[in-house]
């Protein structure tokens, strides 16, 4: 009798172990069941319209700032890594030498205006003697006319001989009169003294040493921070040759590199969220696609790889995605080039380009602080002087 209770309690129990055991399986199905819902339900509302990657950097303009001139640096006014404004005087070279120019060329266009001024009045007294010779002449054919029909009775033929003579001579000289009004006219300018050659030679010499001695002062073309300086006083100066770059604060962007299997649901003008590693989840700025690169890093690496080759193997690419950040948000949590972020891609809206720049960036423009209008002005206040003399 003991043993058959016990029989049943072994079956008892056996029955319940495998019953909690079916249990566990069934909930642990369900659990799977549940999770791949969940993560269907995610992946189709928001995993499959977002992409992603750590692989973001800070990029930014880079403005070289080179001497137009040779010369020898005379004074220095900022330090490395110094904040500057537009328009602010980085250094200044040795104006000695353009200084000597400038006062040569404007000596010249002084001299070129007046040897115009002289060639006209040198214009106007030939034409003067034109008028002159040709009366001469005019006086010359009266005496023949009046004395040709006196021959024979107060007037000798030798008279007459004279008179032929001197109605010659004066259509000579007024021939050569003619001849030399036409060549001083040549030289004259016709009255316009300004559009004389020579004094729009030595014009443009003016505008030319002008430009040159105002070169000799560097001014920062944008607002920035100085960076790479390598111009100390007393330095000799090579035309063109960079100084230092300037990398303005404003105008940064990010570069993305996704992989190729992200890019087909990239588009031009998708929001962006980027967190850089500097600040981390302290702030999150927000950006745009505003471009993609024409082709991958490796591409345009100084030794680009070459993939028709025996031994090749395929490696995923990434291409660089350019990412504008909003300027207000630069300013107040600004970045540096080459700081480490992370970016996320809304890829819901694909109506826009997978091609190609369709939004710009900040506008950065370098002039030049010394306008050609400027001496063209200096040059004509010279003329002006001379002129009026």
């Amino acid at each position: 009798m003991n043993l058959d209770k016990n029989n049943h309690a072994v079956e008892k129990k056996g029955l319940s172990d495998r019953y909690k055991q079916m249990l566990s399986i069934g909930v642990f199905a369900a659990l799977l069941i549940v999770i791949y819902l969940a993560w269907s339900i995610w992946w189709t509302k928001v995993g499959s319209l977002s992409e992603s990657t750590k692989n973001a950097y800070v990029e930014g303009y880079h403005v070289a700032i080179t001497s137009e001139i040779h010369g020898r640096i005379a004074s220095l006014n900022i330090l490395e890594m110094q904040r500057v404004e537009a328009g602010q005087l980085l250094l200044s070279l040795d104006d000695a030498d353009t200084e000597i120019a400038l006062a040569l060329a404007e000596s010249a266009l002084r001299e070129a205006v007046r040897n115009s001024k002289q060639q006209n009045f040198n214009a106007s007294y030939d034409q003067v003697q034109v008028e002159i010779s040709k009366l001469r002449r005019k006086l010359a054919e009266l005496n023949l006319t009046r004395r040709e029909p006196l021959l024979g009775k107060s007037v000798t033929q030798e008279q007459i001989d004279q008179s032929r003579v001197d109605l010659e001579l004066a259509e000579a000289e007024h021939r050569a009169a003619k001849l030399r009004s036409l060549s001083s006219q040549v030289y004259a300018g016709h009255e316009d003294i300004k559009a004389s050659p020579a004094v729009l030679a030595a014009r443009a010499k003016v505008i030319e040493a002008w430009l040159a001695h105002q070169r000799t002062r560097i001014y920062a073309p944008i607002a920035g921070d100085v960076v790479m300086m390598s111009a100390q006083p007393g330095q000799g100066v090579i035309a063109n040759t960079p100084l230092m770059q300037i990398i303005p604060q404003n105008t940064m962007w990010i570069e993305a590199n996704f992989k190729e299997s992200q890019l087909a649901t990239l588009r031009v003008n998708q929001p962006v969220e980027v967190i850089a590693d500097i600040y981390g989840d302290e702030h999150i700025y927000t950006g745009r696609i505003s471009g993609f690169s024409a082709g991958t890093g490796a591409v345009f690496s100084l030794l680009p790889p070459q993939n028709a080759v025996g031994n090749w193997v395929k490696v995923v690419q990434r291409l660089p995605v350019r990412i504008d950040l909003d300027p207000e948000q630069l300013q107040a949590y600004p970045l540096k080039i080459g700081l480490s972020a992370a970016v996320k891609v809304d890829t819901s809206n694909r109506s826009g380009s997978p091609l190609g720049s369709a939004l710009h960036g900040p506008e950065l423009r370098e002039t030049s602080r010394w306008s050609l209008l400027e001496g063209q002005a200096e040059a004509d206040k010279i003329i002006s002087e001379e002129l009026a003399r």
